[in-house]
């Protein structure tokens, strides 16, 4: 799971969805209006990952990964321990012919790992319902740099 993004989605409907559909691995997908910030992600009819796209200065809707993961402990045995490994970037476009699926969720997707988005993401998590783990930004707080 990606520490630097929040994606609305039902956790036990996208793990029921893996666990029933054969996936050796699921990525969760978020839809989004432009995606030239994240790539996209292509799927067949039945669901699964047919290509990902890389980033394009056009912008374009689409499905994202949310940066949610579901797999399967033998898709991850061939990567040694001292190996510098991406799952993004080297594992999942390998495992494309090999039952990656892409979990489709309707709930909102914030990227929280730039200082213009951390503060869309604060809006966001004041709409939801209360919880003892969001802590809203302070309004004396301000953001500079990269969190």
């Amino acid at each position: 799971m990606n520490g630097d993004s929040y994606c609305q989605a039902d956790l036990r409907r996208f793990y029921y969805d893996h666990a029933t559909s054969g996936a050796n691995a699921s990525m969760l997908l978020c839809p989004i209006i432009d995606t030239s910030r994240y790539g996209s992600v292509q799927l067949t009819q039945n669901g699964f990952v047919a290509a990902f796209h890389e980033k394009n200065p056009k912008a374009e809707a689409g499905w994202i990964n949310a940066g949610i993961y579901v797999i399967r402990h033998a898709m991850l045995e061939p990567i040694t321990p001292d190996a510098v490994c991406s799952l993004e970037g080297e594992m999942f476009p390998s495992w494309v012919n090999l039952r990656l699926r892409g979990v489709k969720s309707d709930g909102s997707f914030v990227d929280i790992g730039k200082p213009e988005s951390y503060s869309s993401a604060d809006l966001l998590f004041r709409t939801l319902s209360p919880s003892p783990f969001v802590m809203p930004l302070s309004p004396i707080a301000s953001i500079e740099g990269r969190i």
